[in-house]
């Protein structure tokens, strides 16, 4: 670096070697030697730091704090929030009044006399309050049931002429228990009875007339009914009849027109309605 005074301003010279040899000259003038000492001083301050020339001080932005903290490892897992438990759906109320079914059935019987006796049966019955029908097999409660049999008119041939029946009986049926499946099958055991008439007249012969006698039979039965819809449903019914009136038909000529079994079966298979 030099710096040389004459006539009419001041000059001065900087020279520059960089480590690589390269060797590099650069001469500034001014009017004072003053002004041109100051912008060399501005020249050397720039080749020592080139942000100098800028003419401000550049602070260093401090380095971002250093956040110490605990090794990154697996995030423990939660144990899973247990589900809220739906409250189980309140059960229909139980019914606080008997329930009422009405059926007809079409039967046959081998209790009135030797040989089927086909006719009709129709019932009333009576339930307590019973709870509601749920899944599975259970005993329900017991029931009872009036109603009244009455056969078709049957005619049987003999030597001379005809008799024929006719077979009337009121019945009742007494169900100690029911046994459900899914309130759609009941099946029920049951004693029975029934109490009516057996009638048999004569055509054909001489002095023929009609006569009639008491019938009274006991016995036990099993019902069953399976549901078609909330109201209507098939019954059927097996009866085990035992006669306790087994009083003979006879003619005047001695001819046996019929004859009482000591025990006999019924059966029959209906419609019902629930109400």
């Amino acid at each position: 670096m030099r710096v040389a005074a004459g006539e009419p301003e001041a000059e001065a010279s900087l020279t520059v070697r960089s480590v690589g040899g390269a060797v590099t000259e650069r001469t500034i003038g001014g009017p004072t030697c003053a002004e041109v000492a100051e912008a060399l001083a501005v020249m050397v301050a720039v080749v020592i730091d080139p942000r100098a020339g800028s003419g401000a001080a550049v602070d260093e932005a401090p380095p971002p704090p250093k956040i110490e903290g605990r090794r990154a490892g697996p995030t423990p897992s939660r144990p899973p929030r247990p589900s809220p438990e739906r409250p189980p759906a309140p059960a229909p109320a139980a019914a606080r009044w008997p329930r009422f079914a009405v059926d007809l059935r079409v039967e046959t019987t081998s209790a009135v006399f030797r040989g089927a006796l086909a006719g009709m049966g129709a019932s009333l019955t009576v339930e307590p309050p019973a709870p509601p029908p749920r899944r599975g097999v259970y005993v329900s409660v017991p029931s009872v049931a009036a109603g009244v049999r009455r056969s078709f008119p049957m005619e049987r041939a003999l030597r001379g002429g005809s008799v024929d029946f006719a077979w009337t009986a009121g019945h009742l049926r007494l169900c100690s228990l029911r046994i459900a499946v899914d309130g759609l099958v009941e099946v029920s055991p049951c004693a029975e009875a029934n109490v009516g008439s057996l009638r048999a007249s004569a055509r054909g012969f001489a002095e023929a007339r009609g006569t009639s006698t008491l019938w009274f039979d006991l016995g036990a039965s099993l019902g069953t009914t399976v549901s078609l819809s909330g109201s209507l449903f098939l019954s059927s019914t097996v009866l085990v009849a035992m006669p306790l009136f087994r009083q003979p038909f006879e003619l005047a000529s001695g001819a046996r027109g019929a004859s009482v079994p000591p025990l006999g079966v019924l059966g029959g298979l209906g419609l019902g309605l629930r109400m």
